[in-house]
């Protein structure tokens, strides 16, 4: 059944469309006898030197004229007719020639000079293509008309006709009136989709009103009423009346459409394309109107128009063919609606192609009030299907508002049984509370004798921690001035650099006083370093530090030691004898962790012995005895561990060890004790260790030593953050 309905529909617009193409047209009774051609691009040539040149007799009364030209012709009209007559000469300019100029000799001698042409301003009779002329001509007479026909860019054809002058009228008559019945038609849409717009305030009929204005005022510059009546003067602003039209048109239609269609749900894609699309039209006719205003070229404008419209009818029929699918009725209004508007324009455009018509507007007029119809019947159907639905939401509401009465009479019940019960309930509560508040001001007065209890206790509390402030800032005071004693014990800060200006100290206590300390000595040609770590760290450790240091002094000062070994042991029997370690239970096991080297400066050679401790050396050469840990394409590390003994009682000792090797000048060593690798990170808590430490030491060894100091202690502050610190840290570097 929808198949034969769609074929129905196919036919009758067809037979439509086909009969508007009917007009009234009859040969007059006069014919044209020959068309001579006078003059080829005399664009300085008047009627007067025209008449006196040279005639070349042209074989057919239609021809094309070149770009930028100007033509003469001598048409030369014979009457048939025994009887004086009206006849009509028309000029066919089917692609619009600019200037158009007739020359009809008059009786009192010269000529009457008509005007026509899309830039002239006089007013002619004319229909869609075709501009005339009225002659009279008497029985059989003969009557010669001179013709100027120029065209100012590109090619444009032209054609002679005589038509008899009262089909003429009576055509031209009938093209008028059915302009007025389009046009009236038109207006009425326009008014009544604006009145709905005013009572409904849905947009689809205010766009629907402004695309149909806007199709109406198209055809008017088409029809030439537009320069009839507003742009006599002006000829070339018709064109740009037209250009704002034609932009105007498919962005409100596009507009409707995706109201009337709801294309957002149905088709979201050509929605987005219409987005895109429309200021691509907004861009390309502000193109047209800057190339026309600035070269008046009218058949490249055309051309570009027609570019535009021809894109624009391609997407259309893209989108009717891909909402074919929907079977919903007022889409399938918008596709026989669509179908009708681009058959009619193809049909016209054809018929007119094949010279079977004369006007195509006529058939795209037909076109668009079936469009039209088609459309309102749609939205009728639309108006229609709102009101259902909105008759059935009411009908839903009103069931849904009886049952919520319902619902409300059921609630209401309970809710009063709820608050009868409640009340029982809040009155056995009421009895509960009363209870329960004078039991409260029993406890309120036994709280308020713990407060003056608690009150006294807090008072002295605040005595205590006052005096334990007070104290506490005697201790520190007290520490601060132990580390005093401590830094005076320790070697001066600058002494390793007056020996060696290549070097660094670093000494970070974790608490004020220390327990790294480190001891420089040095005699004519010998110079003795030590680093050491004690057992603990703050003020034990301090204790202990200045025991090192001072047993230090006292067994270099007596001469009994032989090399940095011996020292070793010599201090390790005296810890022993000050602390009484003697290896029984209970009893203290402090000792000392040490790093000890003795540098020749005769021999350039070095002696290390360690308790516990390791000696680090970086070098660009290969050290006798020792395997490099690293390397990289300039240094090797290389590490030395000392005895896997403390300097004070070990259940297992034994003798301390001492290495001896040749220094080279750059050559480097490194002392430190393990606070540096013991340090925890703030986030995993994992030390630094020491193969972390050998690869810093060698990232480090194209720097000097002042810069290694600020690089060790930027990696330190970095791995440690916000961490406290672990331990003391105390490195030594020196450069040779």
């Amino acid at each position: 059944m929808l198949q034969k309905a769609k074929l129905k529909f196919v036919l009758f617009i067809t037979v439509l469309l086909l009969g508007s193409t009917q007009l009234l047209a009859q040969q007059s009774t006069a014919n044209i006898q020959s068309v001579e051609f006078l003059s080829y691009r005399a664009d300085t040539f008047n009627i007067d030197l025209i008449t006196k040149s040279t005639h070349k007799q042209l074989p057919q009364l239609q021809g094309e004229l070149h770009e930028d030209s100007t033509y003469w012709f001598q048409v030369n009209i014979e009457s048939k007719k025994e009887d004086a007559q009206i006849i009509t000469l028309c000029v066919r300019d089917k692609i619009r020639i600019s200037y158009i100029n007739f020359f009809i000799h008059k009786k009192e001698g010269g000529f009457e000079q008509i005007n026509s042409g899309w830039f002239d301003k006089d007013i002619l009779y004319r229909d869609y293509t075709n501009a005339a002329i009225l002659l009279p001509i008497g029985p059989l007479e003969s009557k010669t008309v001179y013709v100027r026909l120029k065209s100012i860019h590109g090619k444009v054809q032209y054609r002679f006709q005589l038509k008899n002058t009262q089909s003429w009228y009576e055509n031209l008559l009938f093209q008028k009136n059915a302009n007025a019945f389009f046009h009236g038609m038109l207006w009425i849409m326009v008014l009544y989709n604006i009145l709905l717009w005013f009572t409904s305030r849905q947009k689809q009929y205010i766009y629907y009103a402004a695309y149909i204005l806007t199709s109406s005022v198209q055809f008017l510059f088409f029809e030439h009423f537009t320069f009839e009546i507003f742009f006599r003067s002006r000829p070339e602003l018709n064109m740009v009346f037209s250009i704002g039209a034609l932009t105007l048109g498919p962005i409100l239609y596009f507009l409707f459409v995706e109201s009337f269609l709801d294309l957002q749900k149905i088709a979201p894609r050509w929605v987005k394309i219409f987005r895109i699309l429309s200021p691509i039209l907004i861009v390309s006719s502000t193109l047209q109107f800057i190339y026309w205003v600035t070269t008046y070229n009218l058949h490249v404008t055309d051309e570009l128009i027609t570019i535009q419209i021809g894109i624009v009818a391609l997407l259309m029929l893209l989108q009717t063919y891909d909402l074919r699918r929907h079977k919903n009725i007022t889409v399938q209004y918008f596709i026989y609606a669509s179908l009708t508007l681009w058959g009619s324009i193809v049909v016209g455009a054809f018929l007119f192609h094949l010279d079977i018509t004369s006007n195509p507007l006529m058939i795209s007029q037909a076109g668009i009030i079936i469009e039209i119809v088609l459309f309102s019947i749609g939205l009728g159907h639309k108006m229609k299907i709102n009101e259902e639905e909105k008759v059935k939401a009411q009908t839903l509401l009103i069931a849904q508002l009886k049952q919520n009465d319902s619902l409300r009479e059921k609630v209401t019940r309970e809710l009063e049984e709820a608050v009868n019960q409640r009340t029982l309930e809040i009155e056995k509560q009421k009895t509960s509370i009363l209870q329960q508040n004078a039991e409260l001001n029993e406890k309120q007065a036994e709280i308020l004798t713990q407060t003056e209890n608690l009150r006294n206790a807090f008072d002295q509390i605040w005595l205590q921690k006052n005096e334990i402030e007070i104290q506490n800032l005697s201790i520190t005071s007290s520490i601060e001035y132990a580390k005093r004693i401590q830094m005076a014990v320790f070697p001066p800060a600058n002494e390793l650099q007056n020996i060696w200006p290549n070097s660094f100290l670093m000494l970070k206590p974790r608490d004020i006083v220390s327990g790294d300390f480190y001891w420089i000595h040095r005699s004519h040609k010998l110079t003795l370093v030590a680093v050491a770590d004690c057992t603990g760290h703050g003020v034990p450790g301090a204790f202990m530090s200045m025991l090192g240091v001072s047993m230090l002094n006292n067994i270099v000062r007596m001469g009994i030691s032989s090399g940095p070994g011996a020292i070793l042991e010599q201090l390790r029997k005296r810890i022993k004898k000050a602390l009484n370690q003697k290896g029984v239970k209970l009893e203290t096991h402090d000792g000392i962790d040490m790093s000890l080297v003795a540098f020749n400066h005769d021999t350039n050679s070095l002696e290390f012995a360690g308790a516990n401790s390791n000696i680090m050396i970086v070098s660009a050469n290969a050290k006798e005895g020792l395997t490099a840990s690293l390397e990289s394409e300039q240094y090797r590390v290389y590490c030395q561990r000392g005895t896997p003994n403390p300097v004070g009682f070990y259940a297992k000792e034994i003798p301390f060890v001492s290495h001896k090797y040749e220094l080279h000048e750059g050559e480097r060593i490194y002392l430190y004790t393990d606070g540096y690798i013991d340090q925890f990170d703030q986030f995993s808590e994992r030390r630094f260790q020491s193969r972390r430490f050998r690869q810093l030491v060698l990232d480090m060894s194209s720097s000097n030593m002042a810069e290694q100091f600020n690089l060790l202690e930027a990696a330190h502050n970095k791995w440690r953050k916000h961490e406290m610190q672990t331990d003391d840290i105390l490195v030594v570097g020196i450069e040779f």
